[in-house]
């Protein structure tokens, strides 16, 4: 996403076109070149679309990356053995790699570790701790080569890159999928010209750059200007609750925003919004009119979606406050428990787990994040706690931070006996979850029993998790559904209930031809 505004999209907000003043950057030149350049360098060719390259009519949609044409490429750069190189473009200084996502900046790495040891490739994304991503900071004796997703466009500004390699690809939320789920998808997609824009300007920094852009010169001039707008792909509920509390019509309100969302999908927040419970439907002066309900006027008050804020409410009713303000905080932020990346941490995991969530607290991701936040803030070294377990110590201080301000809406609200009266029940804070995040359930469908012959006679066999079915229901019929790794679930193949309730749902990508995207689960707990 780019950070660069739309001039002609906000004048127009104002009643009289406003002066626009231009305020030069102090950057460095750059050069930019495309495909036909890089594949004249390397005397070979390199996949960009679903079509045949350089074919100026065809859909541009991203095609399978050959990642040892582009980790020979790297190298090259880096090591200065690339045929035919311009002699002014820069020797040293890092090299910045864009890649759409983590899976794909994992497989570059491990193709450049297969080739040279004349540089230091290091991977930058968001599901990183902070330790790892402080890294690419770092001076080294030898080259540096960065791969990251788009942080590497906004969020993170590194000061020595002077070669930008951009894919121009990322990956974003989108609603047009062809799915039949209304989640949106989190899918592969070129850029717009603003964040590849935004992405060759890396490379100027600090002296004169270079920055190879892996499409043809002619696909590039047919992508879009600017990024698509958020509010086209996220929820809308929150917003138009917002909206109906301030005495609008959020259909017509929205229609007068830049970028206004489609009225279906309007029509279909406030359908979201009765059934949470926090919308009615009443005759006023002889037409339908939506109005708030008490559990809709508090979550007006509550800065946070409202799943979670129902959840809140509802965790306040039955006693425990502040491990709903925990699971709230955790999910307000980007996950603080990435994948871990050495073995004693995922057995501190398994350890915390095992001691914490005695008593009916085992199968729900919702209960471990609890059982963490407790742990982190009753930590003498709160750095060292997260080191120990892999946590991104800035996202654990993120999610307390919401935490605490959420455990002040609810106190405002009027929760202050008894919020906190039945803390430690593992079976109150799971029925806090399935009530306040309900209807987002999937129905468990088991594996037929299966039996082997014993001594003792027939004894059944445990079944293994990847014969586990989920199923989602929705318009009528039902949908398959998948447990992200990331869940405690994901592993689990005995349940006692036949229901699970999840925290959020999105669409991906997958490589199979017949079954391109998959629906795919966060946050998941046994209904128990």
């Amino acid at each position: 996403m780019s950070a660069t505004m739309d001039i002609q999209s906000l004048g127009q907000l104002f009643p009289k076109t406003p002066p626009v003043l231009k305020i030069p950057g102090r950057t460095f030149p750059v050069d930019v070149l495309h495909l036909e350049d890089v594949e004249d360098l390397l005397g070979s060719t390199m996949p960009w679309s679903s079509a045949a390259p350089r074919d100026g009519a065809a859909t541009l949609q991203p095609a399978a990356m050959n990642y040892e044409v582009l980790a020979d490429f790297v190298t090259k750069l880096a090591d200065g053995t690339l045929q035919g190189a311009d002699a002014s473009w820069p020797t040293h200084g890092a090299i910045l790699v864009f890649m759409p996502g983590a899976g794909e900046i994992s497989r570059l790495i491990n193709a450049l570790a297969r080739r040279s040891s004349a540089f230091k490739a290091l991977p930058l994304h968001g599901a990183l701790s902070g330790e790892q991503q402080r890294r690419c900071f770092e001076t080294f004796q030898v080259r540096k080569v960065i791969v990251a997703t788009n942080v590497a466009e906004t969020s993170v500004t590194l000061p020595d890159v002077t070669i930008v390699i951009d894919t121009c690809r990322e990956r974003r939320l989108t609603r047009e999928h062809g799915h039949s789920s209304l989640a949106p998808a989190l899918l592969e997609r070129f850029c717009a010209k603003d964040s590849l824009q935004q992405r060759r300007g890396r490379a100027g920094r600090v002296q004169k750059g270079v920055c190879f852009r892996l499409v043809p010169r002619k696909a590039y001039d047919k992508l879009p200007e600017a990024t698509a707008a958020e509010i086209e792909a996220l929820p809308l509920e929150t917003l138009v609750l917002q909206v109906r509390a301030a005495g609008y019509a959020p259909e017509a309100f929205l229609a007068k925003a830049p970028t206004p969302p489609e009225a279906w999908q309007v029509r279909q927040a406030e359908l979201e919004l009765r059934q949470i419970g926090a919308l009615k439907q009443e005759e006023e002066s002889g037409a339908p009119a939506e109005l708030l309900t008490a559990l809709g006027r508090h979550l007006v008050a509550l800065p946070c979606d409202v799943r979670v804020g129902r959840l809140l409410v509802l965790g306040a009713f039955l006693g425990v406050a502040s491990a709903a303000c925990s699971i709230a905080g955790w999910l307000s932020v980007r996950s603080p428990m990435p994948k871990a990346w050495q073995p004693d941490q995922e057995t501190l995991r398994d350890t915390l787990r095992a001691k914490a969530l005695r008593g009916g607290g085992g199968k729900s991701d919702h209960c471990f994040w609890v059982a963490i936040m407790d742990a982190f803030m009753a930590a003498k070294s709160r750095k060292a706690f997260c080191n120990d377990l892999g946590l991104s110590l800035e996202r654990m201080v993120e999610a307390e931070l919401c935490r605490t301000q959420l455990l002040r809406g609810l106190r405002s609200l009027g929760f202050q006996r008894d919020a906190d009266g039945n803390a430690g029940d593992w079976h109150i804070v799971r029925a806090a979850v399935v009530a306040g995040l309900y209807p987002q359930v999937v129905s468990v469908e088991r594996p037929t029993p299966k039996f082997a012959e014993s001594l003792a006679g027939a004894i059944q066999i445990e079944s293994d998790a990847r014969e586990v079915r989920y199923w989602l229901s929705e318009d009528g019929g039902r949908a398959r559904a998948f447990l992200h790794p990331s869940s405690l679930l994901f592993k689990e193949s005995s349940y006692s209930c036949p229901y699970i309730i999840f925290s959020e749902k999105t669409i991906q990508q997958q490589n199979n031809p017949e079954h391109p995207t998959k629906l795919v689960l966060t946050g998941c707990s046994e209904a128990s």
